[in-house]
């Protein structure tokens, strides 16, 4: 019997004024056994909260849309010191306001649309807080020295509150009439899983086997509720009694489950040759009962041909090889409620009685659950007695009948309509080189190891008629991400420059100008691909006795964004790149844009002024399409092992201490923001960026105990 308690502590502190995080964990695991009989739990408890986390986009909450728009002129040192202009009965100090009166008004540098960041961050505060159980309990008998049973069970749920208080004066959110207004959203999640697997193990001379045959029981829950009111009467009591705006109440929940049946077989041969076969079938509630079951198979196979045939290995340079492959299939189902057109509920009533919409989403009753079927072929070898390791592969993947919600014209009633379309395959490679140029029997060693991934996706198809899919609609910028019969999935599509164009001229592909500016094409076309043309990895360990450092560099090579943070940057004049043709005075020197004349096809000559050139380009969504390629200094570590002598002495096993740097150094073309911020890997986080953060530079010291 034993058990083992754990608990961690994290606080940080914010870049952005008056933000913070912080974090509490514990987790407690146990296991006792009686005889054949095994039990083991744990339970993990994990308590968040935060202070006004960053927002991205233009919103008046993210003080980076602020400094988009500032004029160099603006003292931000006196925004952050003073938030109202002074009057009787107010509460503020400072200097009288260059920027207004003295009437208790808030004090800015233009209340166009943006409020001082400052006070935007201190009264306008934005907690959230998430409490989070993960438990497990499971027992395993075993019936013989080679067939054992398994039962499990376990839940995962958590608790998540996000508030948002509006001073008045916020222009977003709160009513001008009343003081202030306020948000409220509460989630409440629940995952619950109940296993049974049966597990046998034999040997028979040169073959080993293994089998496993169980089913599996997955419900699914969430709650959600919330509520708002862009009035409240007595200033900074954010409480429904004080709301001076009838509230607006959300409430909405949802529920799945999924029965799964599942075994699988690994035969070994002189443990040189696997041949490993599995089958799963799912049940799930989301998708018709014609189509709710669907099964997926698998098989892969390896063999280290280097046990195989020993003499290859006898020459001292090749020390091992195997190669390997596989094939499977995966499905995936729905969310919920996409079966049957849904009613939407109102907290309003129309004469006593209550409201319902109907959803504007046309639901599919004849849904099938998503396939994807993958190939995958590899090999790995070392040489020189392992101070070279190879390790490739090779692999396609393709997936059908994807469930996306497709826009559909409004004279149907709706606005769209979940349906399964088409066809995306993804083929690539990956590498891992790895190499011992030092090894000592001093105990210095220094291994460096590059790895190398390469993805090419296609779109090729979709439904029946539809040539393209919106993955992220930029409609508010006239910009799309966009998935296109033919094209890689994530395709940037918008207006570009009106280029000549004509076959035979010797000026093709040169801008065509208007009064010596750049003039828009009518026709939008794709403008580049949010997919890199590659990733990787260089990572260095030197070790020294009890010490080691190592440095790890990361790699983004192609893949375009369309930033619309530099976009406003240039119409607004607040970046670097606009100061060219104004070096002297605003309209001193001019530029003279490289280009001909639409009408005359002439050489353009015509100097006009920076700021007409970059207001001139700001419809232009190619003016603001930059490669998100970099590399990264991503981890320095260094480290030492503590002498056992010295860790008994503190009643210890082991004990690590290391010093930690991330995200040191970045090199990149991307121009004044940092382009991983619009690399994420869900299709709303990529090829967009607005208002981002920039990444923070971290320092740390890690203590490594083992008791």
């Amino acid at each position: 019997m034993g058990a083992r308690l754990s608990v961690t502590k994290d606080n940080v502190t914010g870049i952005l004024p008056n933000s913070s995080m912080a974090k509490l964990s514990g987790a407690l695991s146990a296991t006792a056994a009686i005889q054949k009989l095994t039990f083991s739990g744990s339970v993990q408890y994990v308590q968040s909260s935060a202070l006004n986390r960053a927002e991205n986009g233009y919103t008046e909450g993210n003080p980076w849309m602020s400094f988009t728009w500032f004029g160099r002129q603006v003292d931000v040192a006196g925004l952050k010191t003073k938030y109202f202009n002074c009057a009787t009965g107010v509460k503020c100090s400072g200097a009288s306001s260059p920027y207004g009166f003295a009437d208790g008004s808030l004090y800015n540098w233009n209340d166009n649309y943006h409020r001082n960041p400052w006070w935007q961050q201190t009264d306008n505060p934005a907690p959230d807080s998430r409490d989070r159980v993960i438990g497990q309990v499971s027992a395993n008998y075993a019936f013989t020295p080679w067939l054992t049973g398994l039962i499990r069970s376990g839940g995962d749920s958590y608790r998540n509150t996000r508030e948002e208080h509006f001073a008045k004066g916020n222009i977003d959110r709160a009513d001008a009439g009343f003081n202030g207004g306020f948000n409220v959203a509460n989630s409440r999640a629940k995952e619950t899983n109940f296993e049974g697997l049966l597990t046998a193990q034999r040997s028979y001379g040169m073959f080993g086997l293994t089998a496993n045959v169980g089913a599996n029981r997955r419900r699914n829950d969430r709650f959600d509720n919330g509520y708002s009111t862009p009035g409240i009467l007595v200033p900074g009591i954010y409480n429904l009694s004080n709301a001076g705006i009838s509230p607006t109440f959300t409430n909405a929940e949802f529920h799945s489950a999924v029965n799964s049946a599942y075994g699988s077989g690994v035969v070994t041969i002189n443990q040189y040759w696997t041949v490993d076969v599995t089958g799963r079938n799912d049940w799930s509630s989301t998708l018709p009962k014609a189509n709710s079951s669907y099964f997926y198979p698998s098989v892969s196979s390896a063999l280290v041909v280097s046990d195989l045939f020993p003499a290859l290995t006898g020459n001292g340079w090749l020390t091992f090889l195997k190669v390997r492959g596989g094939w499977t299939r995966v499905g995936s189902d729905a969310a919920p409620y996409q079966l049957q057109t849904l009613y939407n509920g109102s907290s309003n009533k129309f004469a006593g009685l209550a409201l319902y919409s109907l959803s504007n989403t046309s639901a599919n009753s004849i849904l099938k659950p998503e396939q994807t079927t993958g190939e995958e072929g590899g090999v790995e070898f070392s040489l020189l007695d392992d101070r070279i390791t190879v390790d490739g592969s090779y692999y396609i993947k393709k997936t059908r009948d994807q469930i996306i919600n497709l826009t559909i014209a409004p004279a149907t009633g709706f606005s769209a309509t979940a349906i399964n379309a088409g066809q995306i395959s993804n083929r690539g490679i990956e590498g891992t080189l790895s190499v011992v140029p030092l090894r000592q029997k001093g105990g210095a060693q220094w291994t460096t190891t590059f790895n190398y991934a390469r993805n090419r996706s296609k779109v090729d198809e979709l439904y029946p008629g539809l040539k393209t899919q919106i993955i992220t609609n930029g409609s508010q910028w006239g910009a799309n991400i966009e998935a296109r019969v033919g094209e890689p999935y994530g395709v940037l599509f918008g207006s570009g420059y009106l280029r000549d164009t004509v076959t035979a001229s010797p000026t093709r592909g040169q801008l065509l100008l208007s009064g010596g500016l750049p003039l828009r094409d009518p026709v939008k076309r794709i403008l580049g691909n949010v997919n890199p043309d590659w990733v990787g990895g260089w990572l260095n360990d030197v070790r020294y006795k009890n010490y080691a450092l190592s440095v790890l560099v990361d790699f983004r090579r192609g893949g375009q964004n369309f930033s619309i943070g530099n976009w406003w940057g240039m119409y607004a004049g607040i970046l670097e790149s606009t100061l060219k043709g104004r070096e002297v005075d605003w309209d001193k020197p001019g530029l003279v844009v490289k280009g001909i004349d639409k009408t005359t096809r002439a050489v353009n000559t015509t100097v006009v002024t920076a700021e007409d050139y970059n207001h001139t380009v700001y419809p232009i969504h190619e003016a603001a399409i930059f490669n998100t390629g970099f590399t990264k200094l991503r981890e320095v570590r260094l480290s030492w092992d503590v002498p056992s002598s010295m860790a008994s002495r503190l009643r210890l096993s082991q004990l690590n201490l290391a010093f930690v740097g991330r995200n040191l150094l970045t090199w990149t073309d991307f121009p004044n923001y940092d382009p991983e911020n619009s690399t994420s890997a869900t299709n709303a986080g990529q090829g967009f960026d607005m208002g981002a953060m920039p990444t923070t530079r971290t320092f740390g010291l890690n203590f490594t105990i083992t008791p």
